[in-house]
């Protein structure tokens, strides 16, 4: 079954609402904490890049339904590159005195989230003979 099918649709739609609602939730627990936003948005996503590379790797989650729900799903309703761009674009996009830091950390999220895929592909074993 190729990874692009309608029948995979229910199943990606049931796992970005879940993988959203936990990021939501998540939120809820560390939105009231001093750049809260951008320590969960900083979180979210380098984590979901780690899962993403575990995921893509491991042979339990080979089919195309595990990798609809997961990855697509749950991993892409998880993770929230649009919610950085709001929050760097809400600082100017760099012309305010803490725009910098939010391309910067713009900047380190892309290396680390290679990085932590990279890392999710050795944890399952992607590569060994």
């Amino acid at each position: 079954m190729p990874m692009v099918s309608k029948k995979l649709l229910p199943l990606v739609f049931i796992g970005g609402a879940l993988g959203t609602s936990l990021r939501y939730f998540v939120e809820i627990l560390v939105g009231n904490l001093p750049q809260g936003q951008v320590i969960l948005t900083s979180f979210v996503n380098l984590l979901g890049a780690a899962v993403l590379g575990f995921v893509s790797a491991h042979k339990f989650f080979s089919s195309s339904s595990m990798q609809g729900f997961w990855g697509v799903g749950f991993l892409g309703g998880f993770t929230t590159m649009s919610g950085l761009a709001m929050i760097t674009s809400s600082a100017d996009l760099g012309l305010s005195n803490w725009g910098p830091i939010y391309w910067l950390l713009v900047l380190m999220q892309l290396v680390i989230g290679v990085a932590a895929y990279r890392l999710g592909l050795i944890v399952a074993g992607a590569g060994k003979k």
